[in-house]
């Protein structure tokens, strides 16, 4: 089994769930993050009947933020410190800004960019005092293009960018490899197929394939590290 323990924030659906299943199935002791528990929980039982490693369930509401006591008592005493960190947790709800009051604003901030920003402000210290940790945090295309509408959201995800960008150069030489995944474009989900029943598939970004190209940039060498990735599927959607 190998002996790593990963944190993955917004664990419960969609991409966070299949990156779940795919650093379990590598091996990884997860422990998985959401606000949902009952779905964490069901993910969880699913993810322990595989082999080689196993999963916990950790709720957590970013605007009751956790303490390094909450996550540290939530690994067991067997599994090794939490080397792997992945904030996927996030929320979009597109709006004019006529229709923007500042609590939508600062939801969008607090998910999108603060929540990441706790997670690493506990765990990046004892990583890098160990001299040994990933950090992946999953951008969007809001992260480096607008688009009308989406003021807050662009806001955030320009916010986590250049929060990525910045730790990474602060703690790359104690061994920490921090990368942004840019994913430019919509993932597939039957959610989005009921909505563009029309739309080819091929304009859509299968899940699965996000995930492994997360545990391809945990495998790069530290002599040729990515700061950032961008995914895109080969076929946009106008056409």
């Amino acid at each position: 089994m190998l002996n790593k323990t990963a944190l993955i924030s917004g664990a419960s659906r969609g991409l966070g769930r299949h990156i779940a299943r795919e650093f379990t199935l590598h091996g990884f002791n997860t422990l998985l993050c959401a606000r949902d528990t009952e779905v964490l929980r069901e993910l969880t039982d699913e993810l322990n009947e595989l082999d080689p490693g196993d999963s916990i369930a950790l709720p957590i509401d970013f605007h009751k933020p956790p303490t390094l006591k909450d996550i540290e008592e939530a690994v067991p005493r067997q599994w090794p410190p939490i080397s792997v960190l992945i904030n996927n947790a996030g929320y979009y709800n597109p709006s004019p800004l006529k229709d923007l009051d500042l609590k939508e604003f600062r939801k969008h901030m607090e998910v999108n960019c603060e929540g990441p920003f706790l997670l690493m402000k506990q765990l990046l210290p004892a990583m890098a005092e160990r001299r040994e940790g990933f950090v992946c945090n999953i951008l969007a295309g809001g992260a480096v293009k607008t688009a009308v509408d989406h003021s807050a959201f662009n806001a955030s995800k320009f916010a986590l960018r250049g929060l990525t960008r910045s730790l990474a150069r602060e703690f790359q030489h104690r061994r920490i490899h921090m990368t942004g995944l840019v994913i430019d474009g919509e993932i597939d989900s039957p959610k989005k197929r009921k909505q563009y029943p029309e739309r080819n598939p091929e304009t859509f970004l299968d899940p699965a394939s996000i995930a492994r190209e997360i545990l391809h940039l945990y495998q790069q060498p530290p002599d040729a590290w990515s700061l950032e990735m961008d995914l895109r599927p080969h076929r946009a959607f106008q056409d």
